[in-house]
This record gives structure tokens, C-alpha cells and sequence, in this order.
């Protein structure tokens, strides 16, 4: 699939929303940003979010060439972390760019993109408190850790495994279950 002009518009857009949903964390102990830094500008956060930006135009350029893999999908997610935590350290909360801010990202990239049939069907789905209190309804899931707070792969994992259990019970892929059940929010 080749972008066409109202495409690019559309991507722009799904970029932006993505960008701002992964950063809207309300929870208040673990914010984007360590706003005591002296590296705190907003010109740095503006060259964090077009790195961001940058990362997710080249995963859609990457899944208009090729499928790419679970497996794949999960690298990127912790490659995001990594390079963002790696460029804008000195200025993020605890100096991390969080796997769970990472996730929100990308995976919500993704199901823009699908759901605008611009890409196939994700692997997974955009984990937040809407959710993760689905899951914890259909599955359990009472030990997952609040998305904002996910610092590794681990943690990450954990989500995915819930909501695949929850998602297998209904016959469902990962992506079809949080659309069904993300509406009911």
C-alpha cells in the first residue's frame, strides 16, 4: 500500500493524535517530563515529538513494504523507548522514556492506520486504564501494572498475554477485542 495525498493528510493526523494520547498521562506521579530540568524547553519537546514522529512514519513506510512480525512489532515498541530515552534523557521523568508511553504510541498508531485500512490488522492494541479495566473484567488481570508506569517488556508482556486470553475466549484477535470493547468504555 503506496500513501496517496488524502492518505498523508491522514497519516499526519493519526501521527499527531497518537503523539498527544501517549502523552496525555494523568497519572501525576509519573509524568512525561522532569519539568526541573534545566534541559526542559520547549523547543526540546518539540525535537522529541518530530523524533517520535520520524519513528512512525518509518514503522508505516516499513508495513507498506513488508508484514512485520509480533516479535518485530515488539522491538520497535522498546526501540522507541530506548531512543527517545537515549536523545532526551536529561530531560524526562527519571530519565526514561517509558515502555508504556512507547506502547500507547505505537500501538495506537497502528489501529488508526487499520481501522483506515491504510495497514493490516495489528498484533495488539493500545493499552491504557480503559483497557486495563476491561481485561481485569474478562480476565483477571488484577496484577497489571498502570500503563504509564511500564518500564520493561515484562510488564508489557503481561498486558498482552491478558488480553489475548480475554480476546481467545471470544474468538477474537487482540485488535478486533479492544475495538468491540473499548466502545463500551
Amino acid at each position: 500500500m503506496h500513501p496517496v495525498k488524502h492518505d498523508e493528510f491522514l497519516i499526519n493526523e493519526f501521527v499527531q493524535f497518537s503523539i498527544q494520547a501517549g502523552f496525555a498521562t494523568r497519572n501525576e506521579d509519573f509524568p512525561i517530563y522532569d519539568f526541573e530540568s534545566l534541559k526542559f524547553t520547549l523547543q526540546n519537546a518539540k525535537a522529541m515529538k518530530g523524533e517520535i514522529r520520524s519513528q512512525l512514519i518509518s514503522y508505516y513506510k516499513k508495513l507498506c513494504a513488508a508484514s512485520v512480525s509480533e516479535k518485530e512489532h515488539k522491538k520497535r515498541i522498546k526501540s522507541l523507548s530506548y531512543v527517545i530515552t537515549s536523545r532526551y534523557k536529561a530531560m524526562l521523568h527519571n530519565g526514561r522514556f517509558r515502555i508504556g508511553v512507547s506502547q500507547k504510541i505505537l500501538n495506537l498508531f497502528l489501529k488508526y492506520l487499520w481501522s483506515a485500512d491504510l495497514t493490516m490488522e495489528p498484533h495488539h492494541c493500545p493499552f491504557d486504564n480503559v483497557i486495563k479495566r476491561k481485561i481485569q473484567k474478562y480476565a483477571g488481570g488484577d496484577g497489571l501494572t498502570d500503563w504509564t508506569e511500564l518500564t520493561t517488556m515484562k510488564e508489557y508482556d503481561a498486558y498482552v498475554s491478558s488480553v489475548r486470553e480475554a480476546a481467545n475466549r471470544e474468538q477474537m484477535s487482540i485488535a478486533e477485542w479492544e475495538m468491540k470493547h473499548w466502545k463500551g468504555r
